[in-house]
């Protein structure tokens, strides 16, 4: 079997400690964690020697501009620089008008817009 990528070489971070392993990865989905050099063959390697391989990081406070100052940003900006950086979860802060939440649902509705992250909606109510 062949997968779409191996991070190699790597010490992998987990909850449990470190692991010198390297990483299998098939439809945008960590599939093994294996022996370096073992496993499946990959379509694609990524050098990790030396490096440490993390889970995706969250950040809690994010501005995403959007709506009514995308001069400065916008929700596609934000979550492109978010993955670029090795955030895969952000939580918007809930300070526009309309509600970010209600925002992004529609423009993915409308558009299927390519936010570069996977995105959950949750509303947060207010009492």
């Amino acid at each position: 079997m062949t997968v779409d990528l191996r991070i190699a070489g790597g010490t992998v971070v987990t909850a449990a400690g470190r692991l010198r392993t390297d990483v299998l990865v098939d439809g945008g989905r960590i599939t093994g964690l294996v022996a370096p050099g073992t496993g499946d063959d990959a379509g694609r390697v990524a050098d990790a020697t030396e490096k440490l391989v993390l889970p995706g990081m969250i950040d809690v406070h994010v501005h995403t501009r959007e709506p009514g100052f995308e001069h400065k940003e916008d929700i596609r900006t934000t979550t492109e620089q978010a993955a670029a950086g090795g955030v895969t979860t952000i939580f918007g802060m809930p300070n526009l008008d309309p509600p970010v939440a209600a925002l992004v649902a529609e423009e993915v509705r409308r558009n299927g817009v390519d936010l570069r992250l996977d995105v959950r909606l949750q509303e947060l109510r207010r009492k």
